[in-house]
Parts: structure tokens; sequence; C-alpha cells
């Protein structure tokens, strides 16, 4: 599912940047594909 794939990458974001939440996580990490 698309929903799965788009939330297996906000985990990854949000371990990557160091974040705790989603909402710390800056747009830019998010859409830079």
């Amino acid at each position: 599912m698309i929903i799965d794939k788009y939330t297996s990458e906000l985990k990854a974001a949000m371990i990557v940047t160091g974040c705790k939440s989603v909402k710390e996580i800056p747009p830019e990490v998010l859409w830079h594909k």
C-alpha cells in the first residue's frame, strides 16, 4: 500500500534527522525526491 510506504519513509526520515515527531521534520526532508 502507498500509505505503508509513506509511513515507512516518514519513520526513516525521523531516524535520519533525529526528530521525535513528524512535526519536527523539515518539509524539504520529506519532499527531497
